[in-house]
């Protein structure tokens, strides 16, 4: 044991030695540099070559080492002295499915999509921003756009009530331009204003301003005259001028077939068309085509806007360009010919999409499925439209109409059922359910109530009502003495499975079979006629008063002014006042309270809801979105920074740029 511990020692002691050798011979070999040459720089070279391998590796280290150390600092400090700012450029793309788009004239009626690339490229008078009726209590905030200020009732001050909200004046921005540079006047908003009072001029416009008088002040300043008060006016004038020269003065009728409402070249809005060829927003080489882009069908595949130079809103906008695209289906179908959303967002050409999650509710098209294959960011929100049961209250018997619905305790039977429904769980997602304590009371007013003895409808029926039970399948029907009622329903086929769900809780809970009715023709005549019992409509709320819906000279669906079994209520009456009070007379709201509590005039079943898919760089899109939608063309209107490209500036020279956080 000894001796070998000795002879690992003497080995050791070996090792060292010839270690030491090593490191002298190293020194010696590798470091003769005669350091009075580095006083000549033309000789620096040449002493370096004299070292040997291992410390040319050594010193390129070190100098290499150096240099990356410098630049990480060189860097560092860059970042600290700058920061991240939104930069003018870049495209946004937005992708829809099988809608044609053919006219952006927004004076004429024109389909969703449409009416989307027209909010691009017109402005409104301004905006409205609207609460979520079903939770809150507030009133429609209005943010001036190309007005100067919010429109001022010049009667508010009127000593008598009833003259109050008659006359409203609007004043234009100073110095607003079209996108050709010239002036936005009063003139553009008469021109604007007789075209949509036209047969074909814009639905949501038409009726309204046929009813009031137009005045030109001044070329900024402008008056519509009401007969009767209607404080809810002033949230119904967002309607979007179009330039009067560049139209020609032109009728709808003219308009309809001009090629300037197919590509205005002059416009208001954020963006306007590019002057002449566009490059193919699809091809990577040079590739120069007409705008709209067309496929082999003719069909309006491609749109391409670009940013509009004159900007009359405090909107900073420095994306570049605007693109939608039209695509054959959402989602890639096996041996299809046509192009999917879903592939178009795979390979990064859709940023932006967005739908009606209820129009269409199959599993297939859920809005966990529909992220799931487009890989994009989503919001799904509630909307301030309403599935609405009204029911026909209207007196008598027409042919093929029987107006069961006169009668309250059928009413009222059908009505607590109808607090009870629930969409078939396969449906539960498409659809935002009403709470069952605010399903009597429209929901503009905001109460909640539930009925006493809903648990005892059979038996609060009338006495010539029975109900049969059929022993052998469970199956109930409800009789007027002894005999089977049927009712006629309306809806709107966009919605007909949860059309159908409904028809069915009709028939296997409620015992009353319901024949549907969806097909728009009938449907529109039938509502001419009143002919129906029960209508479920989607019914969309812009402010807090439920005159349009059940006033007599509105849409009045329930026939409320038809059933004098009701008229202690004085709902007409009571609805005006409500209305010209400007929603102040609680005398008059108690009354149209106290009618839907008690008479079951109309059941609110559920809303829609709009999904909203977007990609990273247009998250700004998703973060301006509110907690409830109203027109989804809102989403363009939100003052806030429009950008998808960014650059570093330094700190010290920042003059109002956007710094990205």
């Amino acid at each position: 044991m000894l001796s070998q511990f000795k002879l690992n020692r003497e080995s050791l002691q070996i090792y060292l030695n010839k270690l030491e050798y090593k490191i002298r011979q190293f020194f010696r070999t590798a470091w003769p540099i005669d350091w009075a040459k580095f006083r000549d720089p033309k000789l620096v070279w040449q002493v370096l070559v004299q070292t040997s391998y291992y410390f040319k590796v050594v010193l390129v280290s070190i100098f290499l080492a150096l240099i990356i150390s410098v630049s990480f600092l060189i860097y560092g400090f860059y970042f600290a002295l700058t920061v991240p700012v939104a930069a003018q450029g870049g495209t946004i793309r937005e992708g829809f499915v099988g809608t044609e788009i053919n006219v952006f004239n927004p004076v004429l009626d024109l389909n969703p999509v449409e009416t989307r690339i027209a909010t691009l490229l017109f402005y409104p008078l301004y905006k409205v921003d609207y609460p979520d009726y079903l939770a809150s209590q507030e009133n429609p905030k209005i943010t001036p756009i190309l007005l100067e200020k919010t429109p001022e009732w010049l009667d508010y001050n009127n000593e008598n009530p009833q003259n109050r909200y008659k006359l409203l004046r609007f004043t234009l921005k100073e110095g607003l331009k079209w996108s050709n540079g010239s002036e936005i006047t009063t003139d553009d908003i008469e021109y604007t204003v007789e075209r949509l009072r036209e047969d074909r001029g814009n639905s949501s416009f038409r009726e309204i301003l046929r009813k009031l008088e137009f005045e030109k002040l001044n070329k900024r300043d402008f008056i519509f005259r009401s007969k009767e008060s209607n404080p809810g006016l002033i949230y119904a004038l967002n309607f979007q001028p179009i330039p009067q020269k560049y139209f020609n003065f032109l009728s709808t009728a003219e308009l309809l077939v001009d090629n300037r409402s197919r590509k205005p070249m002059v416009t208001s809005g954020l963006f306007k068309f590019p002057e002449g060829l566009v490059q193919h927003p699809n091809e990577s080489k040079t590739m120069l085509v007409d705008n709209p882009i067309r496929d082999s069908e003719g069909r309006n595949m491609i749109l391409v806007l670009e940013r509009n130079s004159v900007q009359n809103y405090d909107q900073p906008i420095l994306v570049q360009n605007y693109i939608f695209t039209r695509y054959d289906s959402l989602l890639e179908v096996p041996n299809q010919t046509g192009f999917s959303l879903e592939k178009g967002a795979i390979s990064g050409r859709v940023d932006f999409f967005t739908r009606s999650v209820t129009a269409n509710p199959t599993t297939e098209l859920s809005s966990e499925n529909i992220q799931k294959f487009l890989k994009l960011n989503q919001k799904v929100l509630p909307t301030n439209t309403y599935y609405i049961a009204f029911f026909n209250t209207e007196l008598g018997i027409r042919q093929n109409y029987t107006g069961y619905l006169i009668n309250k305790s059928l009413r009222r039977y059908i009505a607590c059922y109808l607090l009870d429904y629930q969409p078939n769980t396969k449906y539960a997602n498409f659809v935002d359910i009403v709470p069952k304590d605010k399903r009597l009371v429209p929901p503009q007013l905001n109460v909640s109530y539930l009925p006493e003895n809903c648990d005892r409808r059979e038996a609060e029926l009338d006495s010539f009502y029975s109900i049969n039970k059929d022993e052998r399948t469970g199956i109930k029907k409800v009789l007027l003495e002894g005999k089977e009622i049927r009712l006629v329903m309306l809806g709107l086929a966009e919605a007909n499975p949860l059309l159908i769900d409904l028809q069915i809780y009709f028939r296997d809970e409620i015992g009353v079979p319901v024949e549907l009715i969806t097909d728009p023709s009938e449907v529109s005549l039938r509502l001419a006629r009143r002919e129906y019992n029960v209508a479920v409509l989607p019914v969309r709320i812009t402010d807090r008063d439920p005159i349009s819906f059940y006033g007599q000279n509105y849409r009045n669906y329930s026939s409320l002014n038809l059933n004098n079994r009701i008229e202690k209520y004085a709902i007409n009456d009571n609805l005006v006042k409500y209305s010209q009070s400007n929603l102040q007379d609680s005398q008059a709201k108690a009354s149209i309270i106290d009618l839907f509590q008690q008479e079951f005039i109309s059941v609110n079943l559920y809303r829609a809801k709009q999904e909203y898919n977007f990609s990273n760089k247009t998250v700004f899109l998703g973060k301006s979105l509110s907690g409830v939608t109203t027109f989804v063309q809102e989403v363009y209107l939100q003052n806030q920074p429009w950008f998808v490209e960014t650059k570093r500036q330094w700190r010290w020279s920042l003059t109002g740029e956007i710094v990205v956080e």
